[in-house]
């Protein structure tokens, strides 16, 4: 009895970190349509498959069970820290493909180190253990493949609606653009750099000689 104490009391203090899905039976069932409600069932079955696992006890070799320790660990970090953040950004901002994105992108990469888990505890693990972790996989896909649906619901509209747009755009008369004026340059005249000076002839003279003054004829 002491033991189930410890034990549920161990699972409580994991959990409150996650108060986002520490959600009362009828909160869960207003939220059924929110991220935060298709993640929840999925979540606290893999949080309880976390708990029951004894990697230790495996049949497996020490590498194998150092590698499944690192993983369960990682599993542990972002369904604990990371993920709680990321649904909630999403449900906040309902339709919002930009804030889905990160949250379907973070729950792929939970799915594909629990999947790595499932299969070495497949061959290496109790059959509880291995039981509860495939079950844990199997409600994982779901939740992520009914996200993914949603995702692209909201691909699809976004896509809709930007081509509502570029039909309304299309569909408005043409404005034609209003120009100045062109006015047309006038030239100017300038004096010709190469005009010649008019020459001024020089004046004729008579064919006799003048005579110097006070000269006479010889007799």
């Amino acid at each position: 009895m002491m033991l189930r104490l410890v034990k549920v009391t161990v699972f409580a203090g994991l959990w409150m970190g996650l108060s986002a899905f520490a959600q009362d039976a009828a909160g869960g069932a207003a939220a059924a349509g929110t991220n935060m409600g298709v993640l929840q069932p999925a979540v606290m079955t893999l949080q309880q498959a976390m708990d029951s696992l004894r990697v230790d006890k495996w049949k497996a070799s020490k590498d194998v069970k150092a590698a499944t320790a690192d993983n369960i660990g990682s599993i542990r970090r972002d369904v604990e820290q990371t993920l709680p953040g990321l649904v909630t950004a999403a449900d906040a901002t309902p339709g919002s493909l930009a804030a889905m994105l990160p949250l379907t992108r973070n729950l792929g990469a939970l799915y594909d180190v629990v999947l790595r888990v499932t299969v070495i505890a497949e061959s290496a693990a109790p059959g509880d253990q291995a039981d509860a972790l495939q079950k844990s996989l199997s409600n994982l896909e779901s939740a992520k493949r009914t996200l993914a649906d949603r995702q692209q619901q909201m691909a699809v509209t976004e896509e809709s609606k930007a081509g509502d747009l570029q039909k309304q755009l299309s569909a408005r008369p043409a404005v034609a653009a209003v120009c100045p004026p062109v006015v047309a340059a006038v030239p100017v005249k300038t004096p010709a750099a190469s005009a010649k000076r008019k020459k001024v002839a020089p004046k004729k003279t008579s064919g006799v000689a003048a005579k110097p003054a006070g000269s006479g004829t010889s007799k």
